[in-house]
């Protein structure tokens, strides 16, 4: 009796601490979860792999919903969604576990800071590990925390030695250490298990790419008397390429966004090189793609339907190329995809528009 009484109590215990350290419920429907707390959604994969590897103490909260960025290592387009302290970049040519991939916010902002200069006064951890990879050495409280929360895979490699740094957060100094995919602060203020934390380099990235740069003033404006400097309109939009050279605009019946009604939709479009359309299906179920139909939307002689028991299985993508010779094929040795701008869409088996995929000149803001 007395064994099932501390049972029943211990447990109790546990679900207090629970609920105390994990306040808030969260709305979840299927494969998608939202957070009030920034009013944002996860979805499909990248709630997958948020779930899996470390959550909230890991990533933090979604600050953006799903968009397409350019990847600053492969030159490739990518679906990305920002966190706290990460970027999830969508892989879909890679096998699972490896087709949500961080970004490498940790070189980013190491190199934003520091350029092609070491910090100062860097102090390496020679009883910690040495990665000859990087030069660098990993030992103390940031191994521990390194081994415990993904290692390579999640941190990747140092790229710095400890240093003192200011946070840009609370003005404080902590000793950090960078990583290719994290900086890892130490605060010793806090209880034992919780003085290692990770830098919002989620935030710095998403404030930095969509805050402009205001010009300097020239010496004609401050000559002027009364003038003003007007700051110039950002060079690209965050999640679109830059423009290719030579392209003009087009009108705006022409244009359209990024946008889905469903699980599946066009993750991308390779408009250079080999040219193909990537179909990805986002939900947890598998979808019959038979009559469902991928086509140009402002040229809709080119088109390509799916035949009969075209089957795309969750987290699954296939291609449509434009050239004949494979699987999913438009048949034409010309090209489809203009490098200045295209809108493609994919209708389902009823004729309805499921997803619509936009770039460069072709898409709204």
């Amino acid at each position: 009796m007395i064994a099932k009484a501390r049972a029943a109590l211990t447990t109790t215990l546990i679900l207090a601490l629970a609920c105390a350290y994990f306040p808030t419920t969260y709305a979840q429907t299927g494969t998608s979860r939202h957070f009030p707390e920034t009013g944002q959604s996860v979805q499909g994969v990248f709630l997958d792999y948020w779930q899996r590897n470390g959550g909230l103490p890991q990533f933090g909260y979604p600050i953006s919903g799903e968009r397409f960025e350019t990847s600053e290592f492969d030159g490739r387009r990518h679906k990305v969604q920002y966190f706290e302290r990460a970027v999830f970049e969508r892989h879909s040519d890679n096998r699972p576990p490896y087709d949500v991939l961080l970004v490498q916010l940790g070189t980013l902002r190491y190199r934003a800071k520091y350029g092609d200069a070491e910090p100062p006064d860097q102090q390496p951890n020679r009883a910690g590990v040495y990665f000859p990879e990087t030069g660098r050495y990993l030992g103390g409280g940031f191994l521990e925390y390194w081994r415990a929360n993904g290692g390579l895979m999640r941190q990747g490699y140092p790229i710095s030695d400890e240093f003192d740094e200011v946070s840009e957060v609370d003005g404080k100094t902590y000793t950090v250490q960078y990583f290719e995919r994290a900086v890892m602060e130490y605060h010793p203020e806090n209880p034992p298990r919780q003085r290692v934390l990770l830098g919002l380099l989620g935030v710095q990235r998403l404030r930095d790419k969509e805050t402009p740069a205001r010009p300097s003033p020239t010496a004609a404006d401050a000559a002027t008397p009364g003038s003003t400097v007007t700051p110039a309109p950002p060079e690209s939009t965050p999640g679109v390429e830059p423009l290719p050279s030579g392209c003009s605009p087009v009108e705006e019946s022409r244009k359209a966004r990024i946008q889905a009604a469903g699980p599946v939709a066009i993750a991308g479009i390779r408009y250079s090189g080999q040219e193909y359309v990537e179909i990805a299906n986002n939900g947890s179920e598998s979808v019959n793609l038979g009559g469902w139909v991928l086509r140009d939307r402002n040229d809709r002689r080119q088109s390509y339907t799916f035949p009969p028991g075209t089957s795309l299985a969750p987290a699954a993508t296939l291609k449509v190329y434009t050239e004949p010779g494979h699987e999913h094929s438009f048949g034409s040795r010309a090209s489809i995809w203009n490098n200045c701008g295209d809108v493609a869409e994919l209708l389902d088996a009823s004729g309805a528009v499921v997803s619509t995929f936009a770039y460069n000149t072709h898409l709204l803001p």
